[in-house]
């Protein structure tokens, strides 16, 4: 048996006890297998659920890459070495999820997925009028750069291409998933949501793909339409596609509105289905957490997991870094900074910035008891007050200032600091006697 099947759960996951850049500097992850005899690789229930989450994958970053792989283990299941053209489309997939799933939720604007001059849009909407049949219908499409030329990859976990999905009701959506070859070896991941407000004939649906794919494409789709179908509204038997005339299409593009939601969550939901390829169903090794399913791979356990919280997705951005992390699931207070690092930064930025502003307001002319009004109104004024005499009394700065108003000036300084506290008569003096020696 392959090691990676001895080490693999039934989530799909691989332990590792490492994961690296490649040492030749070319774009591959390399993970280091953990000892499948070790007990504590292979955790009873597969990983933790905090571990990963597509939210993590989705705002990826370059230096987190590593840790997060580490957590993961391989994404795709089959191989110790993974493209990083790989990991990256699947970052991009799942950010455009969080994304448009975060709009369908509310808690962003539906402007974060429309185009303006320097961005294309995230999906794009075309309205569709069949000049013949008179039927309208709606397009939302949505495309992502994969490579196709990693035999274990990225899109090796996905369907046979192409794919249909069919949703029924408030509308027939059906969403095809496609592989795109262009020219000079880029490949596009294609989904594209049909939209019509009623049922139409199988005859009508090979009309409208016929438009967009290749004849052999078609039949495929008509061949997994008729499966999924409980029934066109009309037109069975044999479908010649190639009849229908392209012309009688007319199709402009338009804005995404709020009565796209539907559609929009759909997506989602199609482009969820076609991450979980592999998922079956295990009465004997999963459990009922994970709804008794095992998964070739983490990344299709990634997915399912998410899946099952779409209604909480929203991410937050750290103010320190400008890291998102999810906020789903969170009950009280919440969650501001993405790390205690960063919490513990910003604490201290803030603390700094704190000092900075009272002691320039010392030296302004504020007494400190003004100071605490200002910038500690909800301590007990004796506190405040205390905090700010070490503030200042800590502040080396003002001791240059008072060793320089003793030596030139009248002290007023010194004595102000004498009267609120900061020094003592004692230091004073002390600094006085110091001045006179250096004189």
């Amino acid at each position: 048996m392959d090691l990676i099947d001895q080490l693999k759960t039934p989530q799909g996951y691989v332990a590792v006890c490492g994961a690296n850049r490649a040492r030749d500097g070319s774009p591959w992850l390399e993970f280091a297998l953990a000892n499948p005899l070790d007990n504590a690789a292979v955790p009873d229930g597969g990983p933790r659920p905090s571990d990963a989450t597509i939210e993590d994958l989705a705002f990826i970053d370059r230096g987190g890459l590593l840790d997060l792989a580490a957590k993961t283990g391989p994404l795709f299941g089959a191989s110790t070495r993974e493209s990083l053209v790989d990991w990256q489309s699947a970052a991009n997939v799942a950010r455009a999820v969080v994304v448009i799933q975060e709009v369908v939720n509310g808690a962003k604007p539906l402007a974060v997925l429309t185009a303006d001059d320097e961005v294309e849009p995230l999906v794009a909407k075309t309205q569709v009028a069949n000049m013949k049949t008179g039927i309208d219908f709606s397009i939302y499409a949505i495309s992502f750069a994969v490579d196709t030329s990693v035999a274990d990859g990225y899109v090796a976990c996905m369907p046979d291409m192409p794919w249909l999905k069919k949703f029924v009701g408030g509308g027939f959506d059906y969403v095809v998933a496609d592989v795109e070859h262009v020219d000079e070896g880029l490949d596009y991941l294609a989904v594209t949501l049909l939209s019509f407000k009623k049922e139409i004939s199988l005859r009508d649906f090979a009309a409208v793909l016929a438009c967009y794919y290749d004849e052999a494409r078609v039949a495929v789709l008509l061949s997994q339409a008729r499966k999924i179908s409980m029934g066109f509204a009309d037109g069975e038997g044999d479908i010649d596609a190639s009849s229908t005339t392209r012309g009688a299409l007319r199709a402009h593009e338009s804005s995404l509105s709020q009565s796209d939601i539907a559609q929009l969550r759909r997506l989602v939901q199609a482009i969820i289905s076609l991450h979980l390829e592999g998922v079956r169903l295990d009465l004997f090794r999963s459990n009922e957490d994970d709804d008794f399913l095992s998964f070739d791979t983490y990344l299709a356990y990634m997915w399912f997991r998410f899946s099952k919280k779409l209604g909480q997705v929203k991410i937050g951005y750290c103010p320190q870094c400008g890291k998102a992390f999810s906020l789903a699931g969170r009950r009280g207070v919440p969650k501001k900074y993405c790390s205690e690092a960063c919490k513990t930064a910003a604490k201290n930025e803030k603390t700094r910035q704190l000092q900075v502003d009272v002691r320039q307001a010392f030296v302004g002319g504020q007494s400190i008891e003004g100071i605490a009004r200002s910038y500690f109104p909800k301590q007990a004024r004796s506190v405040a007050c205390g905090k700010i005499r070490h503030m200042l009394a800590t502040w080396v700065d003002l001791k240059h200032r008072v060793d320089d108003d003793i030596a030139q000036g009248d002290g007023e300084l010194a004595k102000r600091c004498v009267e609120e506290g900061v020094f003592t008569e004692m230091q004073i003096a002390r600094r006085v006697k110091a001045a006179r020696r250096r004189r």
